[in-house]
């Protein structure tokens, strides 16, 4: 799920007035909201669910869809000025058509659509279908103004997840009319992406854009589409030692064919081939300086990531996935929220099903559990889901209530697998964790992927269910820098997912601000988790090589903890030694056996806890060495004997401490 950040209300007065965006005027009055002042046509919370029938879910973690018409204005500024232009023009740049000529125009579009449909001439009784648009963005002939429009009715479909929604042309008229700022705004950002191309000449730079390559300074700038997930793992990899060169390794142009290509993702075992049509550039996020990679690569992921191969459209996933398959690593996401123990205990209690109907529900019915009638869940979950969801006790329902709405989408994130379905293995991981621990577990797994691992690995974060890229890490002063998919400039709140703004709020209720450039901005790691939700993706291997060091660390401790306590029962032995060599010549034969029982049962326990030493330091080079590593099975076989062995040692440690303290009580006695 992720907030909406809609045009300001001047903006739209701007849009409306003038028809087509009259730059200078748009960006001088633009970006006057605050979190403290939302802007009026900002819509609520909502999280979708895996079947696109429902809109809400409190749980997967979707993306933030944003509306800042007059900040993709400044972005694509470049792509469209009069130089560029000229310097690499081989067709018209469009002209947007004011929200008035686009509903006069309908009536042709849609006849047009419904010829390619072969739905007849239906006149005003039209309907158009999401299967309907699906079929329609894939027809190269939709070119110029239609396939902007076209480009707006699917970025509407994917970001209400409206995948029963139709539309008549009296809905369609509606839609775009003066009064719908928002939907327009969707036109037209669909007419800067088709431009964005139209400027460029030449296949590597209409591909690549201006340079005819890809670099860490490739700019994308996320739309009204909600795929944060996938722009944050591609960032990933444009900002990591040769990222660049293999996204572009994925993408070949198909020989003789201007608009179709072939797509090779590394997690993907087959090839795909993409038809870029200027339907679904119009609808897909874009570059500052144009190119069509981007649309073809967001194109072949969501095809490879949903079961419909023919589906184009999508909204919401994980960054598991994609980096999956941009990388062919699997990556998991590591939930570091503050969670109580109840908390911790009452989720993992739940079952399959209760978690089934808990993710139909929308944030504010989780926030008042207790209170929702009957017919508010009946009209919300299946009967099953509805039976599930009656089960729930009420302290179960009363420890639900205290996670907030964040937290949800953490847990989200982690009990949905990669095939958007509900794996309760999966909360296996969630422990309750203070915030200290949060920041240590956090700096670990990014300071290992970005400075430690060769070549660096990729990292991903979540905040407020929007994704980001973690770009670096300084560990001496705790500073993050992340990098966002809008790609704006101006102040951003990650808590909120606010802004950007063009000043820094100044009576903002929720703290803290950054300051963004080019969607980049610094944080402090203790910043992030204090504002009590952070996810970190990282590959698999990585979370596997830091729990065999904390393993490794945890098993050096333990064997120095061991040769301590060896040091000092030998002490206290040989004190007892010379007690018994001093003793008072009084002292019964009896006595001084015992005694001298006591120090040779104290001396075999210390003998026992060296030799283990011995053991589990030839156990651990053993593990380290080939005869371990020739298979899973034998690695895990050898750190089966190392994790014995230690638990011996730990009983030795504890047997001869024992045997110590009775030496020690007996030469007490004996000296009274």
């Amino acid at each position: 799920m992720q907030i909406k950040k809609m045009v300001s209300l001047i903006t739209v007065i701007a849009i409306f007035n003038f028809g087509v965006f009259p730059l200078d005027s748009v960006m001088a009055k633009t970006n006057n909201h605050s979190v403290a002042e939302k802007p009026a046509s900002e819509p609520k919370d909502r999280i979708e669910s895996e079947d696109q029938s429902k809109t809400t879910n409190p749980i997967k973690s979707t993306n933030q869809n944003k509306v800042k018409v007059q900040n993709k204005v400044k972005d694509q500024n470049k792509s469209t000025d009069q130089s560029k232009i000229q310097k690499f023009a081989v067709d018209k740049p469009l002209k947007s058509d004011s929200a008035t000529e686009i509903a006069n125009n309908l009536p042709i579009y849609l006849k047009d659509w419904m010829k390619y449909l072969k739905k007849g001439d239906c006149e005003k009784k039209c309907t158009l279908t999401y299967d309907d648009v699906l079929k329609l963005i894939e027809d190269e002939k939709i070119t110029g103004q239609q396939a902007a429009v076209l480009g707006a009715i699917a970025t509407q479909l994917n970001d209400e997840n409206s995948t029963k929604e139709t539309f008549t042309l009296k809905q369609l008229q509606k839609l775009f009319s003066p009064n719908n700022a928002i939907y327009y705004s969707y036109y037209y950002t669909a007419i800067l992406n088709i431009n964005g191309v139209r400027a460029l000449s030449g296949p590597k730079e209409k591909l690549f854009g201006p340079t005819g390559a890809l670099s860490s300074s490739t700019q994308i700038v996320q739309n009204q589409l909600g795929d944060c997930f996938i722009l944050s793992a591609i960032n990933g990899l444009l900002n990591t030692p040769g990222g660049p060169e293999k996204l572009q390794k994925m993408i070949t142009r198909v020989p003789g064919k201007a608009d179709e290509f072939l797509v090779k993702l590394p997690g993907d075992p087959k090839t795909m081939h993409i038809k870029l049509t200027q339907s679904k550039l119009a609808m897909y996020s874009n570059l500052t300086q144009g190119g069509e990679w981007l649309a073809v690569l967001s194109d072949a992921e969501s095809r490879a990531r949903r079961d419909n191969p023919e589906s184009g459209i999508f909204n919401g996933g994980f960054q598991t996935q994609t980096l999956h398959l941009l990388t062919g690593k699997p990556y998991e996401n590591k939930v570091l929220s503050p969670f109580t123990r109840k908390q911790v205990d009452t989720v993992k209690g739940l079952t399959k099903e209760q978690w089934s109907a808990l993710i139909q529900l929308s944030s504010a019915q989780l926030a008042e559990l207790t209170t929702l009638t009957p017919q508010q869940l009946e009209s919300t979950l299946t009967k099953d889901q509805l039976k599930a969801f009656e089960e729930l006790t009420s302290a179960q329902l009363a420890e639900l209530q205290k996670i907030n709405a964040a937290q949800w989408n953490e847990l989200g994130t982690l009990v949905t697998n990669n095939k958007n379905n509900i794996d309760l293995k999966l909360l296996k991981t969630l422990q309750p964790l203070t915030q200290k621990q949060i920041t240590e577990k956090a700096e670990t797994y990014i300071d290992t992927a970005l400075n430690k691992d060769k070549p660096p690995e990729i990292v991903g974060i979540e905040t407020n269910d929007h994704d980001l890229t973690i770009i670096a890490y300084d560990r001496k002063t705790g500073t993050v820098t992340i990098k966002n998919p809008w790609g704006d400039t101006g102040w951003y709140n990650p808590v909120t997912a606010g802004g950007p703004d063009t000043k820094e709020p100044k009576n903002a209720t929720t703290p803290p601000w950054f300051d963004m450039s080019k969607g980049v901005f610094q944080v402090q790691l203790t910043q992030l988790v204090e504002s009590n939700f952070i996810t970190i993706t990282v590959p698999k291997s990585l979370v596997a090589a830091v729990k065999e060091t904390k393993d490794k660390t945890s098993d050096k401790q333990t064997t120095d903890q061991a040769q301590s306590g060896v040091d000092q029962n030998n002490a206290v032995i040989d004190q007892a030694k010379a007690s018994l060599d001093q003793a008072n010549t009084n002292m019964s034969q009896a006595e001084k056996e015992k005694l001298k029982s006591e120090i040779d049962h104290a001396k075999a326990a210390v003998d026992r806890e060296k030799a283990l030493i011995v053991e589990v330091n030839q156990a651990e080079i053993a593990a380290s060495q080939n005869g371990c590593q020739t298979s899973a099975a034998a690695q895990a076989k050898c750190q089966s004997k190392v994790q014995h062995l230690l638990s011996d040692l730990t009983q030795a440690e504890s047997a001869a401490k024992d045997a110590a303290d009775k030496v020690t009580t007996a030469v007490k006695h004996l000296d009274q």
